[in-house]
């Protein structure tokens, strides 16, 4: 399966950078681009993504929440300048979250964690932990 990626982000730079380093996997395609939230919107309608990669500089909770209300099967990937972003980006209703100075494997590990419906984040409450074996997915009881 191929994963088709939107980029949205307002530094143009930054786009290409990231349409170059991910459409280099083999299983990624960037199927389109986008300056601002509302572009995003528009271009996420037309080119069905099966993830947006979002700039924290966009990725307020109205957008995110219009990105998957046009296109429910899409997940969103923040890609963030500062930590500070991260917990307001999940908060916001984003998938993964991802610093944009993480590389290129860690951003393209976020997108598969995304696509598959699991997070890094994903961390089972104590109550549920096997303390006999590492911690990792859990199969429910």
């Amino acid at each position: 399966m191929v994963i088709r990626l939107l980029i949205a982000d307002p530094d143009s730079a930054m786009r290409r950078t990231v349409a170059a380093l991910l459409d280099s996997q083999k299983d990624m395609k960037v199927v389109g681009q986008a300056a601002d939230g509302r572009q995003a919107v528009v271009v996420a309608q037309r080119s069905r993504p099966d993830v947006v990669l979002l700039s924290d500089l966009l990725a307020n909770r109205e957008c995110i929440e219009i990105i998957k209300a046009t296109r429910p099967a899409a997940r969103v990937v923040v890609l963030a300048t500062y930590r500070e972003s991260v917990l307001g980006s999940l908060a916001a209703g984003a998938d993964e979250c991802v610093l944009k100075d993480s590389g290129t494997e860690r951003l393209a590990a976020a997108i598969r964690l995304a696509v598959a419906r699991r997070s890094r984040l994903d961390v089972p409450p104590p109550e549920e932990r096997d303390i006999d074996r590492p911690p990792g997915p859990t199969t429910p009881h």
